[in-house]
């Protein structure tokens, strides 16, 4: 080889391990981080704590950095100390700002929490705070969550009571012990078995270490534990790995992804797959295997770095075919020839720029129908949108929209299998990012129609992706079944709120029917809700709330009616007192806003007629004592109570002749 580039290969050897330390990361760093900050707890040294924290995170991001030796998932564990050491600078200071800085960190990892002992943990830490901080109506809210989704929980009981004091004063509950703010895990003897083994793989025992792991992985004991066999059983393979037995260690990785595909491991055990079969020049197997890893892990910096690896393997082997074969340079150009786009999509790939490259990808199956390469190409370009999808939403359309086309066209792809978990995996993130729930069914519909399709597949590699799929609809059923259990616990507090509304308007007396009707559809949803039929829940509510409403409005109707009789009455009443008086324009007045409230009111009726003869008797009396003027206007108040009053008319008329006015008496 050219002694120039010896030396350019010795200088980057040089420079790397100069730079190793700040840039690879070590398992016993973090570990030794993260007991520092664990003994500063326990001491209640909170801020000092919180820093060695933050620092065992960095040190964990650093390539290298192992910490699923720690944590199954130790970000999220880490986030949840610091949370913690918050909480407790606020109850220890009074300082309630620092709830919310441990609100936050809470929110920041609840999302991506994959571990059920920290889901359980932060949710029940997210509704402490909420109940500190006086959030009385989210806190409880938040408890109900807990208790449904963790009916087992050591701190259902501090829930509850928590519930209970808040609905019966209004008041926090201060828990009666720092575990029940913090539930931690209980020793066991199985964590001490498996403390002992990983310290024989820390200390590079891999035989030792093998033996250990296997022996918990077999052990009878454990069957119903699939998180400790799922551990021990890819530790197993790792330490067959490293004592040179690749033979034995694809076995058990392969193995471990089948049986294990929900477990967080999987992801590294798909990397060593790629690693071993990478070392052995089989870049095919490889890159099938870096590529799983990839959609397999949802941490976005370690799929970048799979991204760039994955792209080396794909490079590789055409360098290295080119250095074997006398007529590289010929094949190159017609290489360069034929596939220049696909070349030229890879490397966009490589560069991160995917939108460019799902382009030319789709430009190369559109030029070369026939292609041998164009399933591959179709389903790099719905690679590529899907990626590019996390900067805007768009692309995740078009990412689903390339796969379907995929498997529609080469349904009898190997590329096929790929496309349908590529969809699952975009409909699961799009909903996400998105908060769009109707893709957490589509991802579902995927699922199902891919595990149809391949029922009855024995193919290895279509089982290992199915195995992949099914934790994708999984996280979907459980995502949905806590936003329709939201959904149900709001319409079914709603539904109370409005049947005792209806109570408070006394509906039932003038609406049984409807109110017994709502108070039976609402017993029964909290029957149903209790059950986790939630979607039955919800309707069952809905309804309750229909008829209560039903129930309020007749009641309301009927209370209308009463106070537009109780108002009438009490005008006509004011007339009668005035009629009595003698004050007949008062009494008048009286009447007709009685007949304005209501038009047919017989009373108010009554009572003009009443002030129609009055008028008429003083016309009378005023006409024996030849008070004509006075006996006139009398007679005249009469008529125009009443037009058709004859006898009012009829004195009118006899009155006008006798004063000869014979033109007023005939009109």
């Amino acid at each position: 080889m050219n002694p120039r580039i010896w030396g350019i290969i010795g200088g980057v050897a040089l420079v790397l391990a100069l730079l190793s330390p700040f840039v690879l990361g070590s398992s016993k760093k973090v570990g030794r981080l993260f007991e520092d900050a664990e003994k500063l707890q326990q001491r209640a040294n909170y801020e000092e704590a919180i820093v060695k924290y933050r620092d065992a995170l960095s040190a964990s991001k650093k390539l290298g950095a192992n910490t699923e030796v720690i944590d199954e998932d130790f970000t999220t564990l880490a986030n949840y100390k610091i949370a913690q050491c918050y909480y407790e600078l606020a109850r220890q200071s009074g300082d309630v700002n620092y709830y919310a800085t441990a609100l936050g960190y809470v929110k920041a990892v609840f999302p991506n929490a994959s571990v059920v002992k920290h889901q359980e943990a932060l949710t029940y830490l997210w509704a402490q705070i909420l109940y500190k901080t006086g959030q009385f109506e989210l806190a409880k809210a938040k408890f109900r969550e807990f208790i449904a989704n963790f009916p087992n929980s050591f701190y259902i009981a501090d829930a509850e009571d928590a519930i209970a004091r808040m609905n019966a004063e209004g008041e926090p509950l201060e828990p009666e012990s720092e575990e029940s703010v913090h539930p931690e895990p209980v020793e066991s003897v199985v964590q001490a078995l498996l403390r002992g083994a990983q310290a024989l793989l820390d200390a590079e025992d891999y035989a030792g270490a093998r033996r250990e792991f296997d022996s918990l992985a077999t052990d009878e004991k454990f069957r119903d534990r699939r998180e400790i066999q799922a551990e021990a059983m890819f530790k197993t393979a790792y330490s067959l790995g490293k004592l040179g037995k690749n033979v034995e260690a694809l076995a058990h990785y392969t193995a471990f992804i089948a049986r294990f595909p929900e477990s967080p491991y999987v992801t590294e055990a798909y990397v060593n797959k790629g690693e071993i079969y990478a070392a052995q020049r089989d870049y095919i197997n490889a890159r099938e295997n870096y590529e799983s890893a990839m959609y397999a892990t949802e941490n976005l910096e370690r799929r970048a770095e799979l991204y760039d690896i994955y792209h080396q393997t794909y490079l590789v082997p055409m360098r290295a075919r080119m250095e074997e074969r006398a007529l590289a340079d010929e094949l190159a150009d017609k290489a360069s020839e034929k596939y220049a786009r696909l070349i030229k999509a890879n490397r966009l790939w490589g560069e991160r720029q995917f939108l460019e490259a799902a382009k030319e990808y789709e430009a190369f199956a559109a030029d070369k129908p026939a292609d041998t390469e164009v399933p591959y190409a179709i389903y790099q370009s719905g690679s590529c949108y899907y990626l590019a999808a996390f900067e805007k939403a768009e692309p995740f359309g078009k990412s689903v929209t390339v796969f379907q086309k995929l498997i529609d066209a080469y349904r009898e792809s190997d590329y096929a299998i790929k496309a349908y978990h590529g969809m699952a995996v975009a409909y699961r993130d799009w909903a996400q990012e998105h908060g769009d729930n109707s893709k957490w069914w589509l991802a579902i519909k995927t699922v199902e129609e891919a595990n149809e399709k391949y029922a009855g597949s024995a193919d290895e590699v279509v089982r290992e992706i199915l195995g992949r799929m099914k934790p994708i609809k999984d996280s979907a059923l459980a995502y949905l079944g806590t936003v329709a259990n939201s959904k149900a616990q709001v319409a079914i507090d709603e539904a109370e709120k409005t049947v005792e509304r209806a109570n408070r308007l006394n509906a039932q007396k003038h609406a049984a029917t409807l109110m017994q009707e709502a108070t039976t559809l609402l017993t029964h949803s909290k029957e149903a809700h209790r059950a986790a039929n939630y979607d039955y829940a919800f309707d069952l509510a809905e309804q309750a709330s229909e008829q209560a409403r039903k129930a309020t409005d007749k009641a309301r109707a009927a209370e209308s009616r009463q106070s537009v009789y109780v108002l009438k009455k009490i005008r006509v009443d004011e007339g009668y007192e005035a009629l009595e008086k003698g004050a007949l324009v008062t009494a008048e007045k009286k009447a007709r806003q009685s007949l304005k409230i209501d038009r047919n009111y017989r009373a108010a009726s009554q009572l003009l007629n009443a002030i129609k003869q009055t008028y008429y008797g003083e016309g009378l009396a005023c006409l024996d004592e030849n008070r004509y003027s006075q006996a006139i206007t009398a007679f005249e108040n009469a008529a125009r109570i009443d037009p058709s009053f004859a006898k009012a008319l009829c004195n009118l008329g006899v009155i006008y002749i006798e004063q000869h006015q014979e033109s007023m008496a005939i009109a």
